[in-house]
C-alpha cells in the first residue's frame, strides 16, 4: 500500500510540476527499484514545505487519488490561478500549458446546457508580480522633447510620466508622418496625439501674419457628441497658451448655421456629419488646415461612416509623406483601441499606405490583464435577479458603475427596474432626444449619480476614470465591442483596477465567451476583433441567405 501511494505521489501531470520543482529528478526517481524511505529528499524540502509531516498521518487511510490531491494542493499552495472556476479542477495557472493533441478544457464548454445556469468563472491575469508593460510609467515627460510650457501644464494635471503609447507616438506625430496609433483602451491615447499637435500649432501661429476666423489648423473627427465634449475639455487645458478650441456637433443644425459666429479657432472638434454641413454652408473653411485626426478611427471607418468620410477626406489634400523643410499637405493621424485586419485595404483609397507609420502596443486586441473579468451563466428568466444582486452591492458600496445593454429598449427597462428598486441612475442611449441626452455623461462624471445605464454609445473613447464596475447586462454581439466596454474601467488615471461582470445566457454569447477564455488559456490575442459591425452583419445575412438557397454546404 505504501509503495503504491509513494508511486502515486510522483505520477503527476507535468503542468502541475511546471515551474515548481525539477520534473526530471522525479522521473529518474521513479526508476529506483525501491521507493525512497521518505517522500522528500533533504534537498527538496525547501520546495514543498514539510510535506512528510503533513501527509504521513493520512497514508494508512487515504486512497491514491486522495494522496495525489494532497500533493497537488501542496504544489499550488503559493500559486494564484489566473482563471478561477466554480469547478476548481478547471482553474488555469500562469505559464500552464496543455497537451497539443488533446482538447483544452474550458469552464464554459458546456454552458449551452441549462444545467449549468449558476456556473461561473473569473479571469484576473494581472497580479502583484505582473504589471502591464504599456502602463508602466518609465519615461518622464521631460524626455518627450515637447516645449516646456506644454510640459508645465501637463504636470499641473498630475501627469508626470509617459505611457508606452505616448512615448512611441509623440515623436512620430511631431515628425509630420501620417500615423496610425493602435493601443488598448484607457492607456492615454488622447494625450499621445494631442500634445505633439499642440506643439505644431504653436509653431504655425508664430508664423501667421494675421488671425483667421473659422479656419482651424487642426480638425479632430469623433463619432459621438460625448467624445467631442471630452476631447474639447482636454484641449482647454492649454487655453493659457492662446490655443482656442471649439466643439461642433449635430442637433438643430439649421438654427446653428443661421446663427453661426465667426471666431479665431485653432482646433475644431466635430462629428463628420456636422462639420460637412457647416463647410457646405461656407461657415467654416479648411484653407488653413494642417492636421486631421480620426479619433476612434475604427468606428469612423466602419461602413456606417465610411462612404461619406472617405469622400470628405479626399477633399483635404492629405500628404503622402513628410517633405524635409516643407510643410505640404494635411497630416493624418488615426487612433483606435481596435483595428480591423483589413485596415490597409480600407485606407488605400485615402492615403499612401506604404508611407503610413503604424504604432501598436503589445496588448492591442488582448484580454485586458489589469482588470477582473467575471462571467456568470444565467438564464433569461433569472438574469434580472442576478443583476439586481450586483447592482445593490455597488449601490451599498457607492461604487461608480456602468451597465451596458445592446438595445435602447432594454436600457430603458433596466433604468426603470433600478429606479423601482431604489437605485438612482442616469440613462443614456442614441435614440434619446438631443436635449434629453445633453449633459447626461458629464453629470455621471461629476458624481451626481453613481450608476449609468447605457448602450454602446458610451463604450468608446470616454474617459470614465471613476468607474469601478462595468456590468454587461446584455453581452455584446462582437469581440470589438467587448474590448471597448472593458475599457470604461481600469483606465490609466483610475485609482482602482476595476471589474467587468458579464451575464451570459444566449448561444452566440457563449461562443464569444469561449473565444475569450481560450485566448487566456493559450496566452494569445483575441481573434476576429473586427470593429466593422455593419459589414459583419451584412456578411452573416448574406451567408444565411446562401445557406437557405443551398449555395453553401
Amino acid at each position: 500500500m505504501l509503495r503504491a501511494i509513494n508511486r502515486s505521489r510522483f505520477l503527476l501531470n507535468d503542468s502541475v510540476l511546471n515551474n515548481t520543482y525539477n520534473v526530471m529528478k522525479f522521473r529518474k526517481r521513479l526508476n529506483h527499484e525501491k521507493p525512497p524511505k521518505t517522500f522528500l529528499e533533504p534537498d527538496d524540502s525547501f520546495e514543498l514545505g514539510n510535506f512528510e509531516n503533513d501527509v504521513k498521518p493520512f497514508l494508512k487511510h487515504r486512497k491514491k487519488a486522495e494522496a495525489r490531491k494532497i500533493l497537488e494542493d501542496e504544489v499550488k499552495r503559493n500559486e494564484i490561478p489566473i482563471i478561477v472556476c466554480k469547478n476548481s479542477k478547471l482553474n488555469h495557472y500562469r505559464n500552464q500549458t496543455y497537451d497539443k493533441f488533446a482538447p483544452i478544457p474550458l469552464a464554459s464548454e458546456h454552458w449551452r446546457s441549462h444545467k449549468f445556469v449558476g456556473d461561473h468563472f473569473k479571469i484576473k491575469i494581472h497580479t502583484r508580480d505582473y504589471e502591464l508593460q504599456s502602463r508602466k510609467e518609465i519615461v518622464p515627460f521631460d524626455e518627450s522633447g515637447l516645449k516646456q510650457e506644454i510640459l508645465d501644464i501637463v504636470k499641473s494635471h498630475n501627469v508626470e510620466s509617459m505611457s508606452e503609447i505616448q512615448r512611441l507616438a509623440i515623436p512620430a506625430v511631431l515628425s509630420g508622418k501620417n500615423t496610425l496609433l493602435g493601443a488598448e483602451t484607457g492607456c492615454g491615447k488622447t494625450l499621445a496625439y494631442l500634445l505633439p499637435i499642440l506643439e505644431q500649432i504653436l509653431v504655425w501661429k508664430a508664423k501667421a501674419t494675421q488671425p483667421s476666423f473659422n479656419a482651424p489648423y487642426v480638425l479632430i473627427l469623433v463619432p459621438s457628441r460625448e467624445l467631442s465634449d471630452q476631447v474639447k475639455d482636454f484641449c482647454e487645458w492649454f487655453e493659457e497658451l492662446g490655443i482656442k478650441t471649439k466643439a461642433l456637433v449635430g442637433g438643430n443644425l439649421g438654427s446653428k448655421i443661421s446663427n453661426a459666429s465667426f471666431d479665431e479657432i485653432d482646433i475644431l472638434v466635430s462629428t463628420p456629419f456636422a462639420v460637412r454641413k457647416f463647410i457646405d454652408a461656407n461657415i467654416y473653411s479648411l484653407r488653413n488646415l494642417r492636421h486631421t485626426v480620426l479619433d476612434e478611427a475604427d468606428c469612423l471607418l466602419d461602413d456606417s461612416f465610411n462612404e461619406s468620410l472617405t469622400s470628405f477626406l479626399h477633399t483635404l489634400n492629405l500628404r503622402s509623406a513628410p517633405s524635409p523643410g516643407k510643410d505640404v499637405g494635411v497630416q493624418l493621424t488615426m487612433v483606435s483601441a481596435t483595428l480591423p485586419t483589413s485596415i490597409s485595404d480600407i485606407l488605400q483609397d485615402i492615403i499612401d499606405v506604404e508611407n503610413l507609420e503604424m504604432i501598436t502596443t503589445e496588448k492591442l486586441h488582448a484580454v485586458m490583464p489589469h482588470i477582473t473579468h467575471e462571467f456568470i451563466r444565467t438564464g433569461r428568466a433569472n438574469r434580472p435577479s442576478f443583476f439586481l444582486h450586483l447592482a445593490k452591492k455597488d449601490f451599498k458600496k457607492k461604487a461608480p458603475s456602468i451597465i451596458f445593454c445592446n438595445h435602447a429598449e432594454t436600457s430603458t427597462w433596466v433604468n426603470s427596474f433600478l429606479e423601482d428598486n431604489g437605485i438612482p441612475n442616469i440613462l443614456l442611449h442614441g435614440e434619446m432626444q438631443l436635449h434629453d441626452r445633453r449633459g447626461k455623461f458629464k453629470s455621471f462624471q461629476k458624481g451626481d449619480v453613481n450608476t449609468l445605464v447605457c448602450t454602446s454609445l458610451a463604450a468608446r473613447g470616454l474617459d470614465t476614470n471613476r468607474v469601478e464596475h462595468v456590468i454587461n447586462y446584455e453581452f455584446p454581439s462582437f469581440i470589438a465591442e467587448y474590448v471597448h466596454r472593458c475599457g470604461r474601467t481600469g483606465r490609466l488615471s483610475s485609482k482602482k483596477s476595476g471589474t467587468v461582470t458579464n451575464l451570459i445566457s444566449g448561444r452566440n454569447e457563449i461562443v464569444l465567451v469561449q473565444k475569450i477564455e481560450m485566448a487566456v488559456r493559450t496566452n494569445s490575442r483575441l481573434e476576429n476583433v473586427n470593429p466593422n459591425i455593419k459589414r459583419i452583419v451584412k456578411y452573416h445575412k448574406a451567408s444565411d441567405l446562401e445557406k437557405k438557397l443551398g449555395l453553401l454546404s
